[in-house]
């Protein structure tokens, strides 16, 4: 269980415990960490809500002591929380989804999406 998807591993991420947590939340962490950017305090919107993402990142900044906001493809007004962000984390797999004139200046942002039209693929 390499991405700590076993409910025994999510209840341990959830009791806090990153000993073994899915590859992209620990590398978002870790860019953060070597940028010496710190959550305490901080305004993080996190755009995604998956079980690989959003929902183990959600807990590793609240352990941090962040104020988390988590947005979907239901949430009404996003560009509410997208403004309000010191640090926002976006996973949606849409390009340009943040524009300038959605964020504050000052905002650290962290895209890790994907959109497939860049990726060229052949079939035998």
């Amino acid at each position: 269980d390499v991405d700590g998807l076993h409910p025994f591993n999510r209840g341990r991420l959830f009791g806090y415990n990153e000993e073994l947590v899915p590859c992209t939340p620990k590398g978002i962490i870790a860019l953060l960490d070597s940028y010496d950017i710190e959550l305490k305090g901080k305004d993080v919107t996190i755009i995604n809500r998956s079980i690989l993402v959003g929902k183990p990142l959600i807990f590793m900044c609240l352990k941090r002591n962040a104020t988390v906001s988590v947005c979907h493809t239901k949430t009404k007004d996003i560009s509410r929380y997208i403004k309000q962000a010191d640090i926002l984390i976006v996973a949606v797999g849409q390009p340009k989804f943040i524009t300038k004139d959605k964020i504050k200046d000052g905002v650290v942002i962290i895209d890790v999406g994907y959109h497939l039209r860049f990726y060229h693929y052949s079939i035998p």
